[in-house]
């Protein structure tokens, strides 16, 4: 597994941490979903958008966040793999998105958004174009 690392002089480091909530904060506030920054292994790395699951959400990753982890963790493998964002079905029966994130062509976590019960087809494809933003 590799580590995200952020802030250490490293080729696979992420600059500034600070820099880095700040977007996914701004991303979870102009969606109004819950987003996180995960590892390889679904392990929330930044998670400022926590505070945005819905309440069936956080029940359930507090008795069991392992496979909440593990459905994140899935979900970035998949996106690799069909070379684009990922919908997903978690363990709990949430929808969420997946995208990989890459440093220096080596894949070394997620970003994992959504958890939602009951998407729309406008939600989905809101998030899939703020995803991707300038490279569709």
């Amino acid at each position: 597994m590799t580590d995200i690392k952020i802030g250490q002089e490293d080729s696979n480091t992420f600059p500034n941490k600070k820099i880095l909530e700040d977007i996914i904060e701004s991303f979870s506030e102009t969606t109004g979903l819950g987003v996180s920054l995960t590892d390889l292994d679904g392990i929330p790395v930044i998670d400022p958008g926590s505070s945005r699951m819905p309440d069936f959400c956080k029940i359930i990753r507090c008795s069991a966040e392992y496979k909440c982890y593990k459905s994140y963790a899935t979900a970035g493998r998949e996106a690799v793999k069909w070379d684009e964002p990922y919908v997903f079905r978690c363990h709990a029966g949430l929808i969420g998105l997946a995208v990989p994130v890459f440093m220096n062509t080596m894949h070394i976590g997620n970003i994992v958004c959504g958890l939602s019960l009951n998407p729309t087809k406008r939600t989905i494809t809101q998030v899939i174009v703020l995803s991707l933003g300038n490279f569709i």
